[in-house]
C-alpha cells in the first residue's frame, strides 16, 4: 500500500508540473477525484473520508 501511495503522489506531481494551469492532462486528476466521491457514496462513507490521512 505504501508503494502505491508513493507512486500515485509521484505521478500526480509529474502531471501537475506538466499542466500547471489545468489546460489538458491535469483534468484527468479530476476524473480520479470524481471516482473517489462515487466510491464514498457507494460505500456509504462521509464525503472526504477517503481523502483524510
Amino acid at each position: 500500500m505504501a508503494y502505491c501511495i508513493r507512486r500515485c503522489c509521484e505521478l500526480k506531481a509529474e502531471v501537475v508540473a506538466a499542466d500547471e494551469r489545468e489546460a489538458g492532462l491535469r483534468a484527468l486528476l479530476n476524473l480520479g477525484h470524481t471516482f473517489g466521491h462515487a466510491i464514498e457514496a457507494e460505500m456509504d462513507m462521509a464525503i472526504g473520508y477517503m481523502a483524510k490521512p
